[in-house]
């Protein structure tokens, strides 16, 4: 599956557990999730390549209450596995 095809997955994914997902222009390098009024909203910078987008909305994931419990394809399940080993910065 390419980036974007997995993009599109993993987008999918985080509006099937409530998350408000923004697709804006920002700065090339951006993007993430965030609480606004108490919701959680995904930013998706459109400026990023499709990398980029993939892994900001990949470390979305990995700090959502539930996420757990919700079936992921085994490579999503292992970044995101990833991701919560690393210190935080």
């Amino acid at each position: 599956m390419d980036e974007l095809a997995q993009l599109d997955k993993v987008v999918e994914i985080a509006e099937e557990l409530g998350v408000e997902v923004r697709r804006e222009a920002i700065d090339g390098e951006s993007g993430g999730l965030c609480r606004i009024k108490g919701r959680h909203v995904l930013f998706i910078d459109t400026l990023a390549d499709a990398t980029t987008r993939l892994e900001r909305c990949i470390e979305a994931l990995a700090r959502l209450p539930g996420i757990d419990d919700y079936y992921l394809r085994p490579d999503i399940r292992e970044r995101i596995d990833r991701i919560r080993s690393q210190p935080p910065t």
